[in-house]
């Protein structure tokens, strides 16, 4: 359930990720295929519902995981960026895949889910660098593992 305050968070973090990106609200929203709109009711902090298939194109747009849009409004991520301890060379350019991978696999609780999230955000990111689809259906399919195991 999303908050003033969260909702103020998310704009912020997707105004920053857009200037980072060098891109207008305008050209974010063409790049995610999505009207003006939705981008316009989270860059401005409104309470408004965003259909999910929406969420996603706007969250790939700006290089994040799946599922942060909705995380950063319930409160359970603040900042969506990478975390550095899951970057053993400190850059997204040096991560080692098949060791974060391995993290990821082997997390037996000790992970936060903001951990959790950078992490899948940061191999979606690598993925799409480097257009391997082979690691875009991992990620896909530990998210969706994930989110299996929290609607238990």
């Amino acid at each position: 359930m999303s908050t003033p305050a969260t909702r103020r968070r998310l704009a912020t973090l997707l105004d920053d990720a857009r200037q980072q990106l060098g891109l207008s609200r305008t050209a974010l929203a063409r790049k995610a295929g999505v009207s003006l709109d939705p981008l316009k009711s989270l860059l401005d902090a409104d309470d408004v519902t965003i259909r999910d298939a929406s969420a996603r194109r706007i969250e790939e747009a700006v290089e994040w995981s799946a599922g942060t849009i909705p995380a950063v409004l319930d409160g359970d991520i603040t900042d969506p960026r990478p975390i550095e301890p899951l970057l053993p060379g400190g850059t997204i350019d040096d991560v080692d895949v098949d060791h974060l991978m391995s993290r990821l696999d082997d997390d037996q609780g000790e992970l936060t889910p903001t951990e959790v999230a950078a992490a899948l955000r940061v191999l979606n990111v690598i993925a799409t660098r480097l257009g391997d689809d082979r690691l875009r259906m991992w990620v896909a399919g530990w998210e969706a593992g994930r989110q299996a195991r929290d609607s238990r």
